[in-house]
């Protein structure tokens, strides 16, 4: 009885094994089944724009599987894109290419990318994508447990946005408090969300944002022991979030 037991449990196993080899196998098939359909376009294809979403495309469907091959593709569209002259789409290119690799775990890639996105940004003297792209590695980092690492990111990115506007500005200044915050530097974090809150009140935004950052200096309040004005700024968020929901 045993033995049929055994022998019963290793062929279910065994027909286990099989079915998710075959899945496997029919993933690849597809995958690439998907790449040649989207070379061979590539090959006939003739507009530039045209060739780096499709060379983007095969960067995506490769990523996981190959990683070289992936950056390989991300490159040749990055270059497709620069010939058109488009900057605005090069940019976002730029951008979603980072972007793509950084929620897939490929720091490293995600990090080139956004790099390359400054280069060109500054070289098409568009500031506001600097901005982005600085904030995005210093974002990246930061959120990857190396807030001491996005520092300096975040001041290049601080440099271009006071150039901007004011609410590119006042977004920069909480990321610098917030990555001064995770390292436990709860002064120089108050530092940099006080110019947040300033800039703020002097150009009378009361916002979502705004909200978020009365909730950030509550919290190095609370971290610093002072209880009264954490909930003092609770409270002024709270009533500043009812008062836009009217």
């Amino acid at each position: 009885m045993k033995n049929q037991l055994r022998i019963t449990c290793v062929n279910f196993i065994g027909k286990i094994a099989c079915a998710i080899f075959l899945f496997i196998i029919g993933g690849i098939h597809a995958q690439t089944s998907a790449l040649d359909s989207l070379q061979q376009k590539l090959r006939a294809e003739k507009v530039d724009t045209s060739k780096a979403i499709l060379s983007y495309k095969m960067g995506k469907l490769v990523l996981s599987r190959d990683s070289v091959k992936a950056l390989k593709f991300f490159t040749e569209a990055v270059g497709s894109a620069k010939k058109c002259k488009e900057k605005e789409f090069t940019l976002n290119l730029l951008d979603r290419t980072g972007n793509y690799c950084y929620k897939n775990g490929f720091l490293a890639k995600a990090k080139y990318f956004f790099q390359e996105g400054v280069v060109l940004a500054r070289e098409y003297n568009a500031q506001k994508q600097v901005v982005n792209f600085y904030t995005r590695i210093g974002a990246m980092l930061q959120y990857s447990g190396l807030s001491k690492q996005s520092i300096p990111y975040y001041d290049s990115a601080l440099t271009f946005a006071s150039k901007i506007d004011v609410s590119v500005l006042g977004d920069v200044l909480k990321k610098i408090g917030r990555a001064y915050y995770d390292m436990a530097d709860y002064n120089t974090a108050m530092k940099y969300y006080l110019q947040a809150k300033d800039l703020y009140d002097k150009n009378k935004i009361i916002d979502k944002e705004y909200g978020f950052l009365l909730h950030y200096i509550g919290s190095v309040f609370k971290r610093q022991g002072n209880d009264a004005k954490a909930i003092e700024y609770y409270e002024i968020n709270s009533f500043t979030l009812r008062l836009r929901s009217g």
